[in-house]
């Protein structure tokens, strides 16, 4: 772990002799889990500093992961959202539409789920007040969140019914960049 702090993992792991599985926990206080710069494919970087208890149990194919991790101060995130684009709509463009009844209906595929594999997760994150976080719109700044701040958080994703965040996180401060084309850059700013 990153400045001698410990990441503590206990447990086992077998994969041979029926179905492969896990029983891990892992323990941690003050590991820095990411602490990179930008770079031209890098679409997550700064500093992480985390501590926490989570365990993962379970056969490879249906792993549970549960605990608790808090973002501690001294984290600094930013994440650039590369297919991010803002568009300006033209209402105007529907007042009038046609329609080509000869055509025939267009078919539709069924969504298909992931399969094999099946993952269920519940976990507490708490965050610190300073902790901040930056999403970049974009390739280049001329879109962008910044927002600091802190609260508890609850992360679950559940197979079949998707990836749910719920819970209170405070803004104290932040600031959205936009870029409109008719506009230019408008900055506004969260107190």
């Amino acid at each position: 772990a990153d400045g001698g702090q410990p990441l503590w993992i206990d447990g086992w792991v077998k994969l041979l002799g029926g179905t492969p599985s896990i029983q891990l926990v892992v323990d941690t206080r003050g590991v820095s889990l990411i602490d990179s710069h930008k770079g031209p494919n890098v679409l997550l970087y700064g500093k992480l500093l985390v501590d926490g208890k989570v365990s993962l149990s379970g056969p490879i194919n249906n792993l549970s992961i549960k605990g608790g991790v808090t973002l501690r101060t001294g984290t600094s995130l930013h994440y650039i959202y590369k297919n991010a684009t803002l568009v300006s709509t033209d209402r105007l463009a529907e007042v009038v539409t046609f329609t080509d009844f000869t055509a025939s209906m267009p078919s539709v595929e069924p969504k298909r789920g992931w399969s094999g594999s099946a993952l269920n997760m519940n976990l507490q994150v708490s965050v610190e007040p300073s902790v901040q976080l930056k999403v970049q719109l974009g390739a280049s700044d001329s879109n962008a969140m910044t927002l600091q701040g802190g609260g508890i958080l609850n992360a679950q994703l559940v197979p079949g019914t998707g990836f749910r965040l719920s819970g209170r996180y405070v803004v104290s401060s932040g600031e959205l960049i936009v870029n409109i084309p008719l506009l230019h850059v408008h900055t506004m700013t969260v107190r």
